[in-house]
């Protein structure tokens, strides 16, 4: 229900800028017929209703203030404002299709609340979907009780031998029923009125206004929080009575203007209708018509043809997408863009850019930088190359492909090489890939190849600052480094809203000893530092990183470059801290991920009588649950584990203290590609396994203190002497 809030949603943002566009339009048509102005509201009924649409040079949104590029990131079909995933993104991003109110927009989002069981935008987004069900049922409930009263009360009317129906309980005629519509007009109407009259209800009926109008009611409950499509359903609604008049005028003659003005009068002047509601309609905007009606005029040939172009131009113009980036067209694409998507990633590789990634890319003639979310800025002088796209040489750019990419869908494929940027930039139809290179020069495959491929679209928006690098404050933050790793420090996983584990069969607290990690540490604090001049100290409900002892130690605070010494539990130091491979708590967090996930965390109870098969099975049933339960933020944590079978064997004297068993489970990561899970010996699972990965694995489990614990984990020859 959720998804289908959020496509309506997205529709109503696109019909919402096509009914300003047909108001603006019907001004340019005030003096042509009024049939042209009603014509214009079938774009925005399409709109309203269909998600997708054809792509075409004319096109509104193709003009200054839009930029639909954000917008149609999935494709040119489809313009999609709010992400369907937006309530478990990071930093979540929308957009309106104008730059300029984008940032403004997604800058006031609530970001996500790791400490938190759901993220704030999930709440606004199931709140959002049970109101917006709300009203659709109410206003649905108003039409069906409106329609029933008024067929209740018009089953006293008399037929007539036309087939007209006459009540003495209405002062205005309307037309009732969908399949089997009806007319109902009121008694006292003179000969000439009761003429305008069927004349004006039966060019309803024969061009399907008693359908079109509830149909329009239904598109209206769909979308009933946006005012502006209450606004399109009135002047829709007033356009059709005024053309229907304009019918009767110009078939009637010109000379009846006055006598049909004074019917109209007398309907105004006695308007009691029996709450003729939204699924039968009678005579509305009366003043309007009775004025339109009494400044009619048979328009020239020329107004006609005139109004009719613009009206065809109007209506292919709102309802299509704006045509595809023009980047294949005309070379490269020079320009500002942002991450919008992974499209590949070595699985060699520690790093995943999930949906929520914030990087920005800028690109000239000769120069090409990398800016962070953070603001970090790494440019390069490049010299662009186009060369000729060869599908067979792209699938052998990938030093490690586990499922291949297939471009055979595009149409246009262009490549330009950056060179000095080990970058490549790809053209596929509407679609810019920026893609990573790395040159291996030894072992059996020397050559250039893909390490990561970024889809990235044009952005208007404002970059984030820049971190100014000062040595000073790097020097400082290694020197109290050095002081917390004295005697030894800890990792740990904090949860500022409980201080306590969220789960308790999750280890989260990390030895260090000094001798074995000081320096590995020192090296990962080799990045940019700029001191702070605001302190920052862990706020409640929040989730952080601790590297240090007792209440004295780094924070590292999550999706920011933000990091607090505190010193007996007060900060007393605040940095900017990263590089261009991500902030210093990303690092942090692969650390802690692969801390927490070493299989010597768990253990099984050593029970009686148990056989050495069902201990192994035993011990893989807890590693399981073991890393589905791991910290929520863990790199490498997984969402259902599997045995698939086991093979235990002994040590030659038969030491019942220790044994060795052969296995295959099947894991689905949270991070597919995680070399964490590629390192050795596994492969893509398929049929009833289709989308898990299989592991084998040789694995020794010791006997100590009445626990099974695991000493040795390998991908084979594994031995137990």
């Amino acid at each position: 229900m959720e998804g289908l809030f959020l496509k309506i949603l997205n529709m109503s943002i696109t019909g919402g800028y096509v009914i300003l566009a047909v108001v603006l339009i019907r001004l340019l048509l005030r003096r042509a017929p009024k049939k042209y102005s009603y014509f214009l509201w079938a774009v925005v009924f399409f709109r309203l209703v269909c998600p997708v649409s054809f792509s075409s040079a004319i096109s509104i949104f193709g003009i200054k203030p839009f930029n639909m590029s954000a917008a149609q990131s999935s494709g040119a079909a489809a313009l999609t404002y709010v992400p369907g995933n937006i309530g478990l993104m990071t930093q979540p991003r929308v957009t309106v299709g104008i730059p300029m109110a984008n940032s403004l927009i997604s800058g006031s989002l609530p970001s996500a609340a790791p400490a938190a069981s759901v993220n704030p935008l999930q709440i606004w987004v199931s709140v959002g979907t049970a109101l917006w069900f709300i009203g659709m049922a109410a206003l649905l409930l108003y039409g069906i009780v409106s329609f029933i009263r008024v067929r209740r009360r018009m089953s006293t009317a008399v037929l007539r031998k036309d087939g007209i129906r006459q009540s003495d309980k209405i002062r205005t005629p309307f037309i009732l029923g969908f399949f089997r519509p009806k007319i109902y007009i009121p008694f006292g109407l003179s000969e000439k009125e009761e003429e305008y009259i069927l004349s004006h209800e039966r060019y309803h009926l024969r061009r399907m206004d008693h359908i079109i109008k509830p149909v329009g009611f239904l598109v209206l409950v769909l979308h009933w929080f946006n005012p502006l499509v209450w606004l399109a359903y009135a002047l829709m609604s007033r356009d059709m009575e005024m053309s229907c008049d304009e019918y009767v005028l110009a078939h009637r003659g010109g000379g009846i203007s006055a006598a049909y003005s004074t019917s109209l009068l007398s309907f105004a002047s006695n308007r009691r209708l029996p709450s003729a509601g939204p699924l039968c309609f009678g005579e509305t905007g009366i003043r309007e018509r009775i004025r339109n009606a009494l400044n009619w005029k048979r328009p020239r040939l020329w107004v006609t043809v005139a109004a009719g172009v613009l009206c065809a131009l109007a209506i292919v113009s709102c309802a299509a997408n704006p045509k595809e980036s023009q980047a294949a067209e005309d070379g490269m694409p020079i320009g500002t863009y942002a991450f919008e998507k992974q499209v590949y990633m070595n699985p060699l590789s520690s790093f995943i850019a999930f949906d929520d990634y914030v990087e920005y890319y800028a690109l000239t003639d000769n120069t090409f930088t990398v800016i962070s979310y953070d603001g970090n800025r790494y440019p390069f002088s490049i010299t662009p190359e186009e060369t000729e796209f060869d599908e067979a040489a792209f699938k052998d750019s990938f030093f490690i492909q586990m499922e291949p990419i297939d471009v055979s869908q595009y149409k246009i494929r262009k490549q330009y090489n950056l060179i000095g940027a080990n970058r490549r930039i790809y053209v596929m139809d509407d679609e810019i890939w920026i893609a990573s290179v790395h040159e291996i020069t030894s072992g059996t495959r020397p050559g250039e190849y893909i390490w990561s491929i970024y889809r990235i679209v044009p952005y208007d928006g404002v970059l984030p600052g820049t971190i100014s690098p000062d040595a000073g404050a790097k020097a400082e933050s290694l020197e109290l480094l050095d002081g917390i790793f004295q005697g030894g420090a800890y990792l740990s996983y904090i949860d500022m809203g409980s201080l306590a584990q969220s789960h308790t069969s999750s280890v989260r607290h990390f030895a260090l000893p000094e001798d074995e990690y000081l320096e590995r540490y020192r090296v990962l604090f080799d990045c940019d530092w700029e001191k702070s001049d605001e302190l920052r100290d862990p706020a409640d409900g929040e989730a952080c990183l601790f590297l240090g002892k007792d209440t004295t130690g780094f924070w590292f605070f999550p999706y920011t470059n933000e990091v607090s010494y505190m010193e007996d539990g007060t900060a007393a130091a605040t940095w900017r801290a990263g590089s261009g491979t991500g902030t210093l708590y990303e690092v942090i967090l692969a650390e802690f991920s692969g801390y927490e996930a070493d299989y010597t965390n768990v253990t099984i109870p050593a029970g009686e009588g148990d056989s050495f098969e069902e201990a192994a099975r035993a011990y893989l049933e807890e590693y399981g649950t073991y890393l589905q339960n791991m910290t929520p933020e863990n790199l490498e944590r997984i969402t259902d584990f599997k045995t698939l079978d086991t093979e235990v064997f002994l040590t030659k004297e038969g030491d019942d203290s220790i044994f060795g068993f052969r296995c295959r489970f099947a894991v689905k990561p949270v991070v597919y590609n995680s070399v964490f899970w590629w390192s050795g010996n596994t492969e893509t699972g398929t049929g009833e396994l289709d989308g898990w990965l299989i592991m084998y694995r040789e694995l020794r489990l010791e006997r100590q203190d009445g626990l099974w614990q695991c000493t040795d984990m390998g991908t084979g020859g594994l031995s137990l002497e």
